[in-house]
């Protein structure tokens, strides 16, 4: 049996790549200078307290709730912070999260971003069935309310430079979606090609039976879990990506890999796959993915492997 832990793998894939900053264009105004005098260099200075006073005195937009969020979310893109105000690193973010609001809103909204928020103590009903499990957490949402992605703390800072490249990736994704020239049937036809495989198959998988390199992704479900009739559905219409949050993105970026390799996997050189470890137990142990078998879901992450045939040197 040889596979390969496809991190690197999947990196190379993905070919991500962060957006140059561009300086802004001498717009030309006339400046007029006059004379003023001033009693003292510091005079000049801002307080100390000019900066936390315009904080404090601004208010940032209405908190959403069950009656305004589908209604808010109905057209462009969102970035939301779902919180609660006794929450103690809620209340750590809420001036950066201010701060953030006050220095880049009208720069997103000229591109059809918009940043609000929910509180999940005034508005609990919504955050259970936004499936919230913990406090902050922020989220990317597409037109139609549709959940694009999830902040993560291991791929971004909670701070301004964080935020600003979080959504700077979306935007990119957002730019790299409409250049992929994919037709809505040719895309449905790509995913197709992403089948669970069972375990007869996965068998002869493992044992290096298969004619070409398998890329499967492992997953804490079931096959009536997690199966084609709901792979690609969105979060809400997906049990699983309820109980695992982090699941739903791993799709997200598993889904942008087939993308990637849709050369390969239409001509034939590369099979696509996933596996459920809760059909297929014994396995996904012998894998070493015990915790995907057992436990919660929502402390474990999907995994990926490839699969190279008996006869195919290492890679």
């Amino acid at each position: 049996m040889k596979y390969l832990s496809c991190a690197v793998y999947l990196l190379l894939c993905l070919g991500l790549s962060s957006a140059a900053d561009t300086a802004p264009e001498n717009n030309g105004f006339n400046i007029v200078v006059e004379h003023a005098k001033v009693d003292s260099l510091e005079d000049l200075l801002p307080k100390e307290t000019d900066q936390p006073t315009a904080l404090a005195e601004f208010e940032l937009p209405e908190k959403l709730n069950m009656d305004t969020f589908d209604k808010e979310l109905k057209s462009n893109y969102h970035f939301v912070e779902f919180f609660s105000p006794y929450c103690g690193h809620c209340q750590h973010l809420a001036p950066i999260w201010k701060q953030f609001f006050i220095d880049n809103h009208l720069k997103y909204e000229s591109q059809s971003i918009y940043m609000r928020q929910v509180d999940c103590v005034a508005s609990g009903d919504l955050c259970e069935r936004e499936s919230i499990l913990y406090y902050p957490l922020l989220r990317f949402y597409g037109p139609g309310g549709k959940l694009i992605s999830s902040f993560s703390l291991s791929d971004y800072t909670k701070d301004a430079d964080g935020f600003e490249r979080y959504l700077e990736d979306q935007l990119l994704e957002l730019g790299e979606d409409d250049k992929n020239g994919m037709t809505k049937e040719s895309l449905k036809a790509l995913n197709k090609k992403n089948r669970m495989v069972q375990t007869p198959e996965l068998l002869d998988i493992v044992g290096g039976l298969n004619e070409k390199p398998v890329l499967l992704s492992f997953w804490p479900s079931s096959d009536l879990e997690f199966n084609s009739k709901n792979f690609h559905n969105d979060f809400k219409q997906v049990e699983l990506f309820k109980e695992c949050p982090r699941c739903f993105d791993f799709r997200n970026i598993w889904s942008k890999v087939l993308k990637n390799l849709a050369s390969e996997v239409n001509a034939n050189e590369i099979e696509f796959g996933y596996v459920n470890c809760l059909s297929n137990q014994k396995i996904c142990s012998s894998l070493g993915m015990d915790d995907l078998v057992r436990g919660d879901p929502a402390d474990y992450d999907p995994r990926l492997f490839m699969f190279l045939p008996s006869d195919m040197e290492d890679c």
